[in-house]
């Protein structure tokens, strides 16, 4: 700042103008787009899956056994490594009387084996999301990588397809915001995320022994205005609850939302290693 302050206007003007300059550069660098049709995309798009560490989201209105055949290795790596996958399939008009008989046969089969794919996905740790009306067709990864097209991701067969991808984390905002993906499992309401904390602390404090009325006497509180403070929803400004964090060795940490599932299994995997290693 003291450098600054000692320039004249003219350098601070050529300075200001570089930094937007710079940014301009940083920023077509970041944004890259490149076509693929449906004979090129999949090592591309798995490679991106591949690498994917917080979340996957897959936007389509159709969904085959054998287009979800290619999927399903890579599904379950990605489940198993702490991702969030979340599929949002179109739903059929007559899928809330699925079971009716008087349905058409045709109609009848279609949803019964529709179902049957929903259930395997939702096995293999999957958020499956059925949405009325819905064609868009296109892929979100980490928030910044977006593939989309004319490919129906989940169902593709012999037929000419015209896909992109992009790196683009506005434009990925963007989607989101017009399909309305903002509320998609995998990404925490305010009192979910309020809820989540609540359980931690409570599980800290019972892990390390402590009654209530015991740590209420180390942060000072009265024991009805801990168990209250425990009972939620927690309020992250008190100074109350800050002392409790901080009596019970614990510390918050902000990650975007996308990226709270691979937080949370890697936590998960480092107590299992701890326990193992105590036992």
């Amino acid at each position: 700042m003291g450098f600054a302050k000692n320039l004249p206007t003219e350098s601070l003007t050529l300075l200001l103008h570089c930094g937007e300059t710079i940014l301009a550069i940083a920023e077509s660098i970041l944004i890259q787009t490149i076509i693929y049709d449906q004979s090129d995309c999949w090592g591309s798009l798995f490679l991106d899956l591949d690498a994917a560490h917080g979340s996957v989201v897959v936007h389509v209105p159709y969904i085959t056994r054998q287009g979800l055949e290619r999927w399903n290795a890579k599904i379950d790596a990605l489940i198993a490594r702490g991702v969030t996958v979340t599929f949002i399939l179109q739903q059929p008009s007559l899928w809330h009387s699925r079971k009716n008989p008087e349905i058409d046969r045709n109609e009848r089969n279609r949803m019964n084996a529709l179902e049957l794919l929903v259930r395997q996905l939702q096995h293999q740790g999957v958020n499956v999301i059925l949405r009325k009306r819905i064609h868009a067709k296109f892929v979100i990864i980490d928030e910044q990588i977006l593939w989309e097209g004319s490919l129906n991701f989940l169902s593709f067969y012999k037929t000419t397809e015209h896909v992109r991808r992009s790196i683009n984390r506005k434009e990925v905002r963007e989607v989101r915001a017009r399909h309305q993906l903002n509320e998609i499992p995998g990404y925490s309401s305010k009192s979910d995320s309020e809820e989540s904390l609540r359980q931690v602390v409570v599980a800290r404090r019972q892990e390390l022994g402590l009654a209530q009325a015991e740590l209420a006497a180390v942060v000072s509180l009265r024991q009805s205005h801990l168990s209250r403070i425990e009972k939620g929803p927690a309020n992250l400004l008190s100074r109350g609850f800050r002392r409790m964090l901080m009596a019970l060795d614990l510390k918050i940490v902000v990650v975007p939302a996308y990226l709270a599932s691979a937080v949370e299994e890697f936590i998960r995997q480092r107590h299992r290693q701890s326990a193992q290693k105590d036992g």
